[in-house]
C-alpha cells in the first residue's frame, strides 16, 4: 500500500472512542453476573430509548430467546448486536426476577440527535461539497456506524474526484450535539528532480506549479507533469511520493527520462522538382538544456540553395511572454505555377515573434515578417518584385495529453495575416486560417482516433503566388503530388486511426478529403477529392518519422511520403 493509499485509510483513532464505553461491556460490563443456574427468560425488553423504537432494538436479539435459558454468552452477542446498530453510547443487561423466571431488559443510552455539524482544518478539501457523503443529518440522532462508513466515503470521494488525500484527525461530539471533524491534509514536503542529464532543474520546475507547503492537489500535480512531457523533451515523466517524520507531510519526486533533442546531420535526396539534393542541418529544440529552440539549415542543389536560421525563447520572463526570430534567403529555380509554366522565385526575410501565456492551454501572439521576393519568368507581369511587411495575430489553445503522441484533447488554431499598404507592404492582402485537431481513446492499448480540419481563405489586391495555399502532400492529401492544389481557399479534412504495432511502432490507416480553389473559383464541396492510405510511425531517439502510403482517384499513382512528425 502505497503512501497516499494509507493516507486515505485513516479515519483517526479518536472516532472509535465514541465506541469505548459500549466496547468495554463487551468484555463482560454491562452483563449481569451468573447466580447459580440460568434462569428462563420470561420477557424480553427496553429501556432508555426516545428515538430509536424498541421493536428495531428488538429485532438485533438474537440469542436470548423467551421460554430458554437466559445465559452470559448469549447476553454479551446481544449486547454487541444491539451496539452494532449505531445508535447507543452505552449498551447494558440486567435481570428482573418474575415467577417462573426473569425478565431480561437491555437498558440503552442513546447517542445525541445532531445539531449541526462542524468540519474544520480543510482549505482544499472540498468540504461543502462533500458534506453528504458522511451518512449523517441534522435533526437524526447520531449514527456511529453509519458516520464511520461516511468518512470513509467523504475521503475517499475527496481523493478520487478532486485529487486533495486527507485523513480524519478528530472527530468529537459536543453536549450539545453538535459534530465536530478535524480534518488533515496531506501538504508537499521537499520537491526533487531526477533523471535530467541535460536539461537544467529550473527548466522543468518553472513547469511546475505545486510548491513546497502547499496542500497536495493530485489534478494541479498531474497538470504539472503534463507541461513537463509536453516540452517534447521526455520520453516519460513520472512522480513519487515519500514519507516524512510527520504524517501529514510528504516529499515529491519528479522523474523525467530525457529524448534526444539535438540533431546535427548532412544528407543527400532526389526531388522530382529540384533533382538531387543536399542539406546541412543542425538543430535542437532544448539547446543546452535551457529549453531554448535553435535550428541553422543550409539546402542546396540545381534547383534550390536556401538557408534558414532561428531561435526561439519560451519564457522571456516569470509571467509567460515568449518570443523568437527567424532569417532566411532562399533560391527557388524552376519552380511550376498552377498553369504548368515554370519560373524562378528569390526570397530574403525575416520574422519576429511575441506572445503571451494567457493560461495553461491558450497562448496568443503576434509575428511581424520582413520579406522581398523577386520572380523571374512568371506568367502574370504584375509579380516580378515586391515587398510583404506584415503583421500575424494568433490564438493557440492546446489541451493534448501529450504532444509528441496524443491520445486525447486537442489543438485549435487561429490566425489573422495583415499586409497593408501603410506598413510598406508592396503586396496588400488578408490571410485567415483555421486549424482544428481532437484526438479520441479507442479500443485498448493506446489505439487513438485522431481528426482534423484546416480551412483558409486570402482576400486582397494583390496575392503573391508564394503566399497562396497548397493542397497535396504529406500533410494534407497523400494520395496526390506535392502542391497538386494551388488557390486562395482551402478546406481539408484528414482522419486517422492510430495503433501500436511494437513498442516505438505505430501504425495508421487514413482517409483525406480537401481541395484549394483558384481566386475565379467559388468554393464547392462537392469539388473536392479524396484519398485513403496506411502508414507507420517510427519513434526514433531523433523523432517521429512517418512513411504514408495514399492512393487517390483511381488510375492515378499512388504517393509515397516520409516526413518527421505527425501529420497533426
Amino acid at each position: 500500500m502505497n503512501y497516499l493509499q494509507q493516507r486515505m485509510r485513516t479515519v483517526a483513532a479518536p472516532s472509535v472512542l465514541l465506541l469505548a464505553v459500549a466496547g468495554l461491556f463487551l468484555l463482560g460490563w454491562g452483563v449481569p453476573p451468573a447466580r447459580g443456574a440460568n434462569p428462563i427468560a420470561t420477557e424480553i425488553a427496553v429501556e432508555g430509548n426516545h428515538y430509536v423504537p424498541a421493536d428495531v432494538i428488538l429485532e438485533a436479539v438474537k440469542e436470548t430467546k423467551v421460554g430458554q435459558p437466559v445465559s452470559e454468552e448469549a447476553l454479551k452477542k446481544d449486547l454487541q448486536a444491539i451496539h452494532d446498530l449505531g445508535y447507543f453510547f452505552d449498551v447494558r443487561a440486567r435481570l428482573s426476577e418474575q415467577p417462573g423466571g426473569a425478565k431480561v431488559v437491555f437498558a440503552v443510552v442513546e447517542n445525541p440527535i445532531v445539531k449541526g455539524i462542524e468540519i474544520t482544518g480543510g482549505s482544499l478539501f472540498p468540504v461543502e461539497q462533500l458534506k453528504g457523503e458522511l451518512g449523517i443529518a441534522v435533526g437524526e440522532i447520531l449514527n456511529l456506524n453509519k458516520l464511520q462508513e461516511g468518512l470513509k466515503r467523504f475521503l475517499d470521494k475527496g481523493f478520487q474526484e478532486y485529487g486533495i488525500p486527507a485523513r480524519i484527525k478528530d472527530v468529537a461530539i459536543t453536549d450539545a450535539g453538535i459534530v465536530k471533524i478535524v480534518l488533515a491534509e496531506t501538504r508537499v514536503g521537499k520537491i526533487e528532480i531526477t533523471g535530467n542529464q541535460k536539461t537544467k532543474d529550473y527548466v522543468i520546475r518553472r513547469e511546475i506549479r505545486t510548491r513546497p507547503g502547499e496542500v497536495l492537489d493530485l489534478k494541479k500535480l498531474q497538470a504539472d507533469l503534463r507541461r513537463v512531457a509536453n516540452l517534447g523533451f521526455f520520453d516519460e515523466v513520472s512522480r513519487k511520493f515519500s514519507e516524512t517524520s510527520d504524517p501529514d507531510v510528504t516529499d515529491l519526486t519528479i522523474e523525467v527520462k530525457e529524448r534526444k533533442t539535438g540533431t546535427a546531420a548532412a544528407g543527400a535526396g532526389w526531388s522530382s522538382s529540384d533533382g538531387l539534393v543536399g542539406y546541412l542541418e543542425v538543430a535542437d529544440e532544448n539547446f543546452l538544456g535551457r529549453g531554448q529552440r535553435v535550428n541553422v539549415r543550409w539546402e542546396f542543389g540545381k534547383n534550390k540553395n536556401t538557408w534558414e536560421l532561428g531561435f526561439f525563447e519560451p519564457y522571456l520572463d516569470d509571467r509567460g511572454t515568449f518570443g523568437g526570430f527567424n532569417l532566411y534567403n532562399r533560391r527557388l529555380l524552376n519552380r511550376v505555377d498552377e498553369y504548368g509554366n515554370t519560373y524562378n522565385q528569390y526570397e530574403a526575410g525575416g520574422d519576429v515573434t511575441l506572445g503571451r501565456r494567457l493560461d495553461d492551454f491558450t497562448r496568443v501572439s503576434g509575428r511581424l515578417t520582413v520579406e522581398d521576393t523577386r520572380y523571374e519568368g512568371y506568367v502574370n507581369p504584375d509579380f516580378q518584385y515586391g515587398k510583404t511587411r506584415s503583421l500575424t495575430f494568433s490564438v493557440v489553445n492546446d489541451t493534448r495529453d501529450f504532444i509528441l503522441r496524443p491520445t486525447s484533447g486537442g489543438r485549435r488554431s487561429v490566425s489573422a495575416e495583415f499586409a497593408p499598404q501603410f506598413l510598406g507592404s508592396d503586396w496588400i492582402f488578408n490571410k485567415y486560417e483555421v486549424d482544428l485537431s481532437q484526438y479520441y481513446k479507442a479500443g485498448w492499448a493506446g489505439q487513438t482516433v485522431a481528426l482534423h480540419l484546416d480551412a483558409g481563405l486570402i482576400t486582397g489586391e494583390s496575392v503573391p503566388p508564394h503566399e497562396l495555399f497548397s493542397v497535396g502532400g504529406s500533410d494534407t492529401l497523400r494520395g496526390y503530388p506535392l502542391n497538386y492544389f494551388v488557390g486562395d481557399k482551402k478546406l481539408v479534412l484528414n482522419a486517422e486511426y492510430r495503433f501500436w504495432i511494437v513498442q516505438n511502432l505505430q501504425g495508421a490507416v487514413f482517409f483525406d478529403l480537401g481541395k484549394a480553389w483558384k481566386r475565379d473559383e467559388p468554393l464547392r464541396l462537392d469539388e473536392m477529392v479524396s484519398n485513403f492510405g496506411l502508414g507507420v510511425r517510427v519513434d526514433t531517439p531523433v523523432g517521429v518519422i512517418r512513411i504514408d502510403h495514399g492512393f487517390g482517384a483511381p488510375g492515378r499513382q499512388a504517393q509515397t511520403y516520409f516526413s518527421f512528425g505527425q501529420a497533426f
